[in-house]
């Protein structure tokens, strides 16, 4: 194992999270739609019973294959960075360094606001990605403030200052 430099304080974790499965409400929706028109096919035409496993089994499937991707994707804020994993399969970690968040923004869809979530956005200078978004969580006020309280305390570590440049 690698040892890290002492020069490099240590990490605390300061937030760590998943979005909400109510990301998923429109796909369980159709999903579920689709089992009860096909119980209704089955239903009224008793022929159709050899292939009614196909009309359950495929929207459970991208129903199961949804709820995955979303369970699949966590957050953890720290004093210095945000990583985001993701992937079900393969694995996924993205890293932000917070000194380059250049601004946060929270959304509250009507959706959302009804089950007490929200998105943080953050605009970033960083090349790969630009706009990081923390999807449908919890406290999304609180978290939003934990990540500018961390940035701005990063910045001042680094002595890294944000400079608008007009194009």
């Amino acid at each position: 194992m690698a040892e890290i430099s002492p020069s490099v304080p240590p990490e605390i974790i300061v937030w760590e999270g998943r979005s909400s499965q109510v990301l998923n409400i429109g796909i369980y929706a159709v999903c579920g739609f689709l089992t009860i028109a096909v119980l209704g096919v089955i239903v009224q035409f008793p022929a159709a019973r050899s292939l009614g496993w196909v009309g359950f089994f495929v929207p459970a499937v991208i129903a199961l294959y949804a709820w995955l991707k979303v369970r699949s994707i966590q957050y953890t804020l720290t004093d210095q960075r945000l990583k985001i994993s993701s992937g079900i399969l393969n694995k996924r970690i993205d890293s932000l360094e917070l000194y380059r968040v250049r601004d946060i923004t929270m959304v509250k869809p009507f959706l959302l606001r009804l089950v007490q979530r929200g998105h943080v956005v953050m605009n970033t200078s960083d090349q790969t990605t630009p706009v990081i978004k923390i999807r449908a969580i919890a406290e999304s006020e609180y978290v939003s403030d934990l990540v500018r309280a961390n940035v701005e305390l990063q910045r001042q570590r680094r002595r890294v200052a944000e400079i608008a440049v007009q194009e």
